[in-house]
């Protein structure tokens, strides 16, 4: 019988089959042998990527210098089942001289993998392992892990340009991530790049939404001080979104706190460690910003380059490249009207989007200059209409957002003194992100009544150069 492939209870040394040598190893869960490997040596070549590929069942999720991400879609009695392959490189000597020293990175992440679920928190199931056993060995390691069944990874969720979650969801979510932090440290674990992308949200109809710790790498053993335990807090706070309020924060340390076993969670206990919180919050935040800055600049995962000969276009990568094209092609040859709606298919359901124009020869920004402007707001956890592609030619640009169908800009809204103090708020927040109010007018400030949290939202149409 088949064990169940979308669980999450951890892989344990002794549940995977051994083949190989010291060099190189592979453990395999038995029900996987035959499916993984196509060699009865084991050695580094036994996974068939290549015969997959033709096959079109192996995609490439992501690749970099260090690691590239394949999912496999299974077959046979195993069929509508996903596992999710790592190959870790050395692409330079630092990387070659560090495995050769502490070992094979896909080992040490496995062994983190386990001791992450001895404390009982749900992580992704190994499938296999491959790699040298002990470390004085410059080879590549591969990892696969069993797809999590019905989730979606909870930066995506929180992000406020998709679906998202609602507000009581988000609550819940975010305590069961303050609870996993919580007993990490306890155990005595730091994660040295935790974010909330390395959570999945599992919501299967009938049950509650649990979250799923995946990509446990790195993770090093540390004495839980209190210094570690606040920056790591802050750390993860800074990754959740703009979506996430400050009250839902303060609700997030005290989750932490009641969680732990080690740490006392009296009134005046929570109060000192919301003081403390706070500077590394935002040290931690603007730390984030200035790396984003650099990812996005050159390029990263969560953005499709759709270049022709005739127009340079970028896209969300939710959007896909076939429909990115289309659009490019369509808006390149007849740019509609300022102000025309169009649907936007996400693989979520679809977005409505406005159209703004960028005609060539009149003074402003373009459209590539309004997309930079409007994902460094977004970057920088700021109330944006959120630009999901632009299209540029010679003559003119387009550029898609997302905007409310009742907004109305700061000059149309009749009740301008009851937000008077968001707006001062709102220009003081953009002025300390590093960027230019010089030109910014009323045109760019939108008023959405629906929205009494976050009332304002940013028309990224201005010259908001960094300063």
């Amino acid at each position: 019988m088949i064990p169940a492939i979308s669980s999450t209870n951890g892989s344990t040394p002794s549940d995977l089959q051994r083949s190989g040598g010291v060099a190189f190893t592979w453990d395999v869960a038995p029900f996987l042998l035959d499916v993984l490997l196509d060699t009865d040596s084991g050695g580094p070549d036994a996974l068939p990527l290549e015969r997959w590929q033709e096959a079109g069942v192996l995609e490439v999720i992501k690749t970099g210098r260090h690691r590239t991400v394949y999912r496999l879609e299974l077959s046979g009695g195993l069929s509508g089942s996903s596992l999710f392959i790592k190959r870790y490189r050395a692409a330079d000597w630092k990387a070659r001289w560090r495995r050769r020293v502490r070992g094979a990175t896909a080992r040490r992440e496995h062994r983190s993998m386990v001791a992450v679920a001895e404390l009982g928190i749900p992580t992704a199931d190994v499938a296999a392992v491959g790699g040298p056993l002990w470390p004085g060995h410059d080879r590549d390691s591969w990892l696969v892990t069993l797809g999590v069944s019905d989730a979606q990874p909870l930066d995506e969720l929180l992000a406020e340009a998709g679906p998202g979650i609602e507000s009581t969801m988000r609550k819940e979510v975010l305590g069961q991530a303050a609870g996993i932090l919580a007993r990490l440290h306890d155990g005595g674990l730091w994660h040295g790049d935790l974010h909330a992308g390395n959570f999945l949200l599992q919501c299967s109809p009938g049950n509650r939404p649990r979250l799923v710790l995946i990509d446990l790498y790195p993770v090093a053993r540390c004495r839980p001080t209190t210094a570690r335990r606040l920056a790591g807090l802050a750390r993860l706070a800074a990754t959740l979104g703009s979506s996430v309020t400050p009250s839902e924060r303060w609700l997030f340390l005290r989750e932490y706190m009641e969680t732990s076993a080690e740490v006392e969670s009296d009134e005046v206990t929570r109060r000192e460690w919301a003081r403390a919180l706070g500077p590394l919050f935002y040290r931690r935040r603007e730390r984030r910003w200035r790396r984003l800055d650099r990812h996005w600049s050159r390029g990263n995962r969560r953005l499709l380059i759709a270049d022709s000969d005739q127009a340079a276009c970028r896209g969300l990568a939710f959007l896909g490249q076939r429909q990115l094209e289309h659009l490019r092609d369509r808006l390149a040859a007849v740019p509609p009207p300022d102000g025309t709606t169009v649907p936007l298919a996400t693989g979520r359901g679809a977005v409505m989007t406005r159209l703004l124009r960028f005609d060539r020869g009149t003074d402003g920004e373009s459209a590539r200059e309004a997309w930079e402007l409007g994902h460094a707001l977004w970057r920088r956890d700021l109330p944006v209409a959120r630009p999901w592609l632009f299209v540029e030619t010679a003559r003119h640009g387009v550029l898609a957002v997302s905007v409310p169908d009742q907004a109305v800009p700061l000059a149309q809204w009749h009740d301008r003194d009851s937000i008077e103090q968001d707006v001062d708020v709102l220009l003081e927040r953009i002025v300390r992100a590093g960027l230019s109010i010089d030109d910014l007018g009323t045109d760019q400030l939108l008023v959405d009544p629906e929205n009494h949290d976050r009332p304002l939202l940013l028309l990224p149409t201005w010259m908001g150069k960094a300063g």
